[in-house]
């Protein structure tokens, strides 16, 4: 009871502190549902740039009515997002557009290239049982003692019958793989503009759905192409707001849109071809050598500040199933002191170099802040609790 009592008020402390913490700097918001063991949403939100949990609350349902509410909220403490990247979640969808009518909503490609990826991964298998089965099929027929007997006829038949659909089965197998595999670059920073984009997918699609239409039993893939279609414009928002932002940028730099949209192009090659050293010989003809580096850093700022998926709403979740699935019952307080755990705790390590040493909080306000223990003796929390 002890121990309870004492992290149920460390919650309600932790509570207080986070919401007195401005949002005012957080610009592009990742939001999601994650779920504790009674099947509960937890509504989520977690800036894209700085990593910090700006949202972390159990809810009943996940209609839009109660994420307008959640957000609107927020917005008392100075949320106002421009960009908001979620999955295809209708409540979500809607609740947020409802609360930040300006803002863009960013379909999350890291959902799009699971669902569409988990059915040609299935239409495959399905393609490996046949293969198998005819494989089987052949072996039972050549170790057969009585060839002449009606049910080695009959086999044979059967054989013939896969043998003679199997090319096909195996050329859609290979190609479906591929597109598949082109879709997910173009669904990167792959270095075409919008427009060539949209056709490529418009393409790349129609031509896995031609492949899934050969086979009458492929009707998830065939299902789940129509769905990415229908969200292919949302999904692909990131790449209009990149070329926004090198058109601001190019014209703050004095330069033409045509370098930025070279140095994108170069992004997307490997450094080591001949085409990296075509596009860099351009860009330098257009730049000029004395500006190149500084363009290059603005660029590459950009393209890393421009976010097209929630995959740190799946971190957060990762990181609290831990805890969650240990407790029959989990509280309000105990996400709220998690929360402020999550958003004060420094970075030992990471691969953005500005991160290291410094926890989401510092990143997100550009102040200096204590870590959860040292924060609530900081603010008084251990002389209260005392008393």
């Amino acid at each position: 009871g002890y121990i309870s009592e004492l992290l149920n008020k460390a919650g309600a402390f932790a509570a207080q502190i986070t919401q007195s913490i401005p949002l005012h700097n957080i610009h592009q918001g990742a939001n999601d549902e994650i779920f504790d063991g009674s099947d509960n949403p937890v509504f989520t939100g977690v800036d894209a740039d700085s990593t910090y949990v700006y949202l972390m609350q159990a809810m009943d349902d996940r209609k839009g009515e109660t994420w307008q509410l959640v957000m609107e909220t927020l917005k008392d403490s100075g949320l106002d997002l421009e960009v908001a990247i979620s999955d295809a979640g209708r409540g979500l969808l809607s609740g947020v557009k409802a609360a930040f009518p300006n803002t863009n909503v960013q379909i999350d490609v890291f959902h799009a290239l699971k669902d569409i990826g988990g059915a040609v991964c299935r239409f495959q298998k399905h393609i490996l049982g046949e293969v198998s089965a005819c494989y089987d099929l052949e072996k039972a027929v050549d170790r057969a003692k009585r060839p002449w007997s009606e049910r080695i006829r009959t086999k044979k038949k059967r054989l013939d019958e896969c043998q003679a659909k199997m090319p096909v089965m195996v050329e859609d197998h290979d190609l479906v793989e591929c597109l598949y595999d082109w879709i997910h670059e173009l669904l990167s920073f792959s270095g075409y503009p919008l427009k060539d984009v949209m056709e490529l997918m418009d393409w790349l699609t129609t031509e896995m759905e031609t492949a899934a239409r050969r086979h009458k039993w492929a009707y998830e893939l065939r299902t789940e192409i129509c769905r990415f279609k229908a969200r292919l414009p949302a999904l692909l928002l990131f790449l209009g707001r990149l070329f926004e932002r090198f058109q601001r940028a190019a014209r703050e730099l004095g330069l033409p849109v045509e370098a930025f949209k070279l140095l994108y192009r170069r992004w997307s090659v490997a450094k080591e071809s001949v085409a990296y050293a075509e596009l860099t010989r351009q860009a330098l003809a257009v730049i000029g050598s004395e500006r190149f580096e500084a363009a290059r850093k603005v660029h590459d700022r950009i393209v890393m500040g421009t976010k097209r998926a929630s995959s740190l709403v799946e971190n957060v979740n990762s990181r609290l199933r831990a805890y969650m699935n240990i407790k029959k019952c989990v509280s309000d307080s105990f996400y709220s002191l998690v929360q402020l755990h999550l958003n004060t705790k420094k970075y030992r390590r990471s691969r953005v170099k500005s991160r290291q040493g410094r926890s989401p909080v510092e990143i997100m306000t550009g102040e200096s802040w204590p870590e959860l223990i040292d924060l609530l003796k900081e603010r008084g929390f251990w002389s209260s609790w005392n008393r």
